[in-house]
Formats: C-alpha cells, structure tokens, sequence
C-alpha cells in the first residue's frame, strides 16, 4: 500500500520535497513508520529512477531491525533489474565500509550471478 498511495504522492514532488517526506518516515523512530518510509520508494524503483532510492537506502543500510533491512534489500532487488551494475557495485561499496546485514544481501542479491554474489560477500 505504501508504493501505491505514497510512493505516487511523493514521485510528483520535485527532488528536494521528495527527500523531506521521505526523511520524516526514514527517521521515525517507530519502525512501521520507518519501513513504510523505505517500502515507498519501491515507486520509484519500479519506474526505473535510482536517486531515491539510493537515497533512503544510504541512511537506513546499516539498521539493526531486520524488517527494515528485508524493506531495504527489496528496494535494491528491485532497482537492480534496471540498474544491475549500479546494485552491483553500490552493495560491494557497502559492504567494504562495514558488513551489510545479511537480510540487506539475500534479499538485495536474490536475482543476481553466483559471481556478482560473491564479488559483494568476499570484499
């Protein structure tokens, strides 16, 4: 539901209205409200854009709650099927910075190679 009714809402805001919005879900500190705020963006995954999605995954990659890594790996997957080599190396970056969540990677790496998998795990 949160694609659909605020996903579209925040897709016909220009760029820096649609990082506002996003951020008063994405820094809630109640998880459902912080989840609604990441599953949203699959709006935008869908329709090919990366720049927010990226956005709100780079602030909540690293969160310890696993439903809002599971949100955040299915955003990636979903970007990734526009934008495999953007995912690709995004998640090896994330990865080298400091350990992704495992939810972040399976979900994120579901549709990828056995190698693209394994260059992200073994940096």
């Amino acid at each position: 539901m949160s694609p659909n009714v605020i996903g579209n809402y925040v897709l016909l805001k220009d760029e820096r209205e649609q990082k506002r919005i996003l951020n008063s879900y994405i820094k809630n500190e109640d998880m459902w409200i912080k989840r609604i705020g990441v599953v949203s963006t699959l709006t935008f995954a869908r329709k090919g854009y990366k720049d927010i999605p990226f956005y709100v995954c780079d602030k909540v990659i690293y969160d310890t709650e696993p439903l809002i890594n599971k949100a955040t790996g299915w955003i990636l997957r979903e970007v990734y099927k526009k934008h495999p080599k953007e995912i690709v190396d995004y998640l090896k970056e994330k990865n080298k910075k400091e350990k992704l969540p495992r939810f972040v990677v399976s979900y994120a790496t579901e549709k990828m190679s056995k190698e693209e998998k394994a260059s992200i795990k073994n940096v």
